[in-house]
């Protein structure tokens, strides 16, 4: 019995040809995948998409939230006042994501 991949990511070369769709059984599958292509949290194009130098990714049956957590990033500056600085995307631990069923 072939195991079922409910999670797809499709892309698109620079925004031409056709797009190239990848198959995952789980999301930590998916997320492993991602990290090998990502770029930082200024690359997201949403929750359902983000691009490198190369490419534009779509993501269907989960978003970027399912996989990690995007915060802002507020450093006290000398006189002690909070100052934005840059995000953040911290990726989950394979052990804490939830690979029970697709998102719709």
């Amino acid at each position: 019995m072939t195991r079922r991949k409910p999670f797809k990511i499709t892309c698109q070369e620079e925004n031409r040809g056709p797009e190239d769709p990848d198959h995952f059984a789980t999301l930590a599958e998916a997320s492993k995948w991602i990290q090998g292509r990502w770029q930082g949290p200024d690359y997201m194009d949403g929750n359902e998409s983000f691009h490198n130098d190369f490419a534009i990714f779509r993501l269907y049956g989960f978003k970027l939230s399912d996989i990690g957590t995007k915060r802002a990033v507020f450093p006290k500056d000398k006189d002690g006042v909070e100052r934005f600085s840059h995000m953040e995307f911290t990726f989950k631990r394979d052990e804490d994501l939830d690979d029970e069923t697709a998102k719709d």
